[in-house]
């Protein structure tokens, strides 16, 4: 995850994954899975994530993410970079730049040369990347964890959702063991919809712009200002 759109609600997606990503308090997370060392060995593994993520000062990447339907064969794809720092985000790809600072968001359409500037709002039907690293995963439970196929130093941990009632039922997040670094993500929602975010080449504490959080809009755009 990530807020990316894939229609006219450019507020539903996924995240990037992600950019999405695992930074999060996990102490407290329930779990549930086929046996007592496989939830040791996957609280641990996410705990280490957790731990990289709040001791650093932000975190780059380059991102895929995959959004499919059952409703269309199509699988809408975006790829782009990721800049995060807590709440405070930068995504960019070549159909549209989302930029908050926890505060305000902008939205630019370069196609349009349209930005539209909004209060940051949040619901549970969006995944934000600073929610992936630190607090989305605490409302799921682990229910397995297992080696990948295509790596076997990829850790795979499955987590379904304790609230039955959640929008996003279940997810799969992978984990390098090595570097207890987050590399994809993958969620599926209450109508079979599944979004897929993964990282490449991230690298935690970049060097941050002043300016890297805020969007100032290029000459002649159309300023939509949502802000009341």
């Amino acid at each position: 995850m990530m807020i990316l759109s894939t229609g006219s609600d450019w507020r539903r997606t996924l995240l990037l994954l992600p950019i999405a990503l695992l930074m999060m308090s996990l102490g407290d997370v329930p779990v549930r899975a086929q046996s007592p060392s496989d939830v040791e060995a996957a609280e641990a593994l996410l705990q280490r994530v957790r731990q990289n993520y709040e001791a650093a000062d932000g975190l780059r990447a380059a991102f895929t993410q995959q959004t499919r339907s059952p409703f269309t064969e199509d699988t809408i794809t975006f790829r782009g970079t990721l800049l995060l720092q807590g709440s405070k985000y930068r995504i960019e790809t070549p159909q549209q730049t989302l930029v908050t600072d926890g505060t305000t968001t902008w939205i630019y359409d370069p196609a349009a040369n349209q930005v539209i500037i909004n209060q940051y709002v949040n619901d549970e039907t969006i995944i934000t990347p600073d929610e992936i690293f630190r607090d989305y995963l605490e409302q799921y439970n682990i229910a397995a964890m297992r080696a990948s196929d295509r790596a076997p130093s990829v850790a795979e941990v499955d987590l379904t959702a304790a609230d039955t009632s959640a929008y996003y039922t279940a997810a799969t997040v992978h984990v390098r063991r090595s570097e207890a670094m987050l590399t994809r993500v993958q969620l599926e929602d209450q109508n079979g919809s599944t979004v897929v975010f993964r990282l490449d080449d991230v690298q935690l504490n970049p060097a941050l712009a002043a300016d890297a959080f805020t969007f100032t809009p290029p000459p002649e755009a159309e300023v939509v200002d949502l802000r009341s």
